[in-house]
């Protein structure tokens, strides 16, 4: 082997080895670096490839659910183009394992076409608690044990989680109008909870409700409607989720010592601030001097507790510093 294959080995694997360490700051911005634009992904469970945009959102997404994941490269082997890694994950938020393949082919050191297979039970634990905790905007703080392990590794890992067929607030509506027609109180509660988390809102439940009634009768859509009014009396304006786009405008040559101060802000968030559902960071195709922040919190609460820690530890002050300018955009009715 010549200098430049040697070369090309010992790139391929500092570039996986900062992908890992991207990952657990929370940070993906490696991946254009590392990857080709024209890169396609095969992920275990997928029928089909995803291309670099679609792998980078989901795993932002991931991340955005689970901030408290740390990934290790257990080994590495190459071998011509390929080359394999083996890796593991621990979850601070549930105590398990996910180990995993991966396996890259590689064109002048950048990967063109990626394959990972995970460790399928353990997957389906990841998919089922990542999904549930999207639709009900809260972690799941039963055991995982009995009907209740079914629920989250199958029913929120396999069918909630089919999105390319039935939305979450289309399946929402489904399990809804079930759940009222069969009379079946305490889990309309919860559902209701969760529809109005993925941003349906009390008028349309309502009308839900009139559907019910004229197709599985009146007292079932009159029992639906009574529940109903209850759960929204128990959330009250300060306990909805708020979602927020922060776009900051970076001074002129502040950008990179931005992007690095940003980047640690974000894992930071992550791993303190209670009541953090996404914290995420993005820069502007177009123009590098724009950052935009996807934040959803829990509730007001939390992040007038975010905002507040900002300030004391003198954040807020360090990072007007490098901005020009500043505006924030409440999404959270959408």
């Amino acid at each position: 082997m010549d200098n430049r294959d040697e070369n090309n080995k010992d790139i391929v694997i500092e570039n996986e080895e900062k992908w890992i360490d991207g990952l657990n700051r929370g940070d993906v911005s490696v991946a254009d670096e590392m990857f080709d634009p024209k890169c396609e992904f095969y992920i275990t469970g997928s029928q089909k490839s995803v291309g670099l945009k679609e792998f980078k959102e989901q795993v932002q997404k991931d991340l955005a659910n689970f901030p408290g994941r740390h990934f290790d490269l257990k080994e590495k082997i190459i071998a011509d183009d390929k080359r394999v890694f083996r890796w593991a994950a621990t979850l601070k938020e549930v105590p398990i394992l996910v180990e995993g393949l991966i396996i890259d082919q590689v064109e002048n050191n950048k990967v063109v076409k990626r394959w990972e297979q995970w460790d399928q039970p353990a997957l389906d634990v990841f998919k089922g608690l990542a999904m549930y905790k999207e639709y009900m905007g809260k972690e799941n703080e039963k055991k995982l044990a009995g009907l209740r392990e079914f629920t989250i590794n199958h029913l929120y890992a396999n069918v909630w989680s089919r999105i390319e067929h039935l939305s979450i607030p289309e399946r929402s509506m489904i399990t809804l109008s079930l759940l009222a027609a069969q009379g079946r109180n305490e889990e309309l509660k919860s559902h209701l909870k969760g529809a109005l988390n993925s941003g349906i809102t009390s008028d349309k439940i309502l009308e839900i409700m009139i559907h019910v009634a004229h197709y599985a009768g009146w007292p079932a859509g009159n029992n639906g409607e009574r529940v109903a009014k209850e759960v929204f009396k128990e959330i009250k304006p300060e306990n909805k989720k708020r979602t927020f786009l922060f776009c900051m405008l970076v001074k002129d040559g502040q950008v990179e010592d931005f992007d690095k101060w940003l980047g640690a802000h974000v894992q930071v968030t992550r791993e303190k601030d209670e009541g953090c559902f996404a914290f995420e960071k993005h820069q502007f195709v177009g123009n590098d001097r724009i950052f935009i922040l996807y934040e959803k919190w829990q509730n007001q609460s939390c992040l007038d507790k975010h905002l507040d820690r900002m300030k004391n530890e003198g954040l807020t002050a360090e990072m007007l510093k490098l901005l020009d300018d500043t505006r924030t955009f409440d999404i959270s009715g959408w």
